[in-house]
């Protein structure tokens, strides 16, 4: 490549990456929450119901936990999650992991 072209190039790039770097921050703003499931027409007793089967899955060992989010007309009715109980046996191996980058050995 001759050299007006790597420069164009990488004025492209850079062009592209302040854009991205300006833009990214805007897409990635929350949702409004809505009061009620109600301010958005979802029925609160219907999304009781969904949490209450996602638990029964996490507790019949079908997953091991969820998160859930909805969503209507641009606004969250909240984020109902459905949780395993911790298994303390596995807290050594998750802090064995995680040592390296979280203390010096000198």
């Amino acid at each position: 490549m001759r050299p007006r072209q790597v420069e164009v190039i990488r004025t492209a790039l850079l062009t592209l990456l302040v854009i991205v770097a300006i833009v990214a921050p805007a897409l990635a703003q929350g949702l409004p929450k809505a009061a009620r499931p109600e301010d958005v027409d979802l029925s609160s007793d219907r999304l009781k119901c969904l949490k209450a089967a996602f638990q029964a899955d996490v507790e019949n060992g079908k997953i091991p936990g969820a998160v859930i989010l909805i969503a209507r007309h641009g606004k969250s009715t909240g984020w109902p999650a459905a949780k395993a109980p911790v298994d303390q046996r596995r807290w050594p191996r998750i802090g064995w992991l995680t040592r390296g980058s979280s203390s010096r050995e000198r």
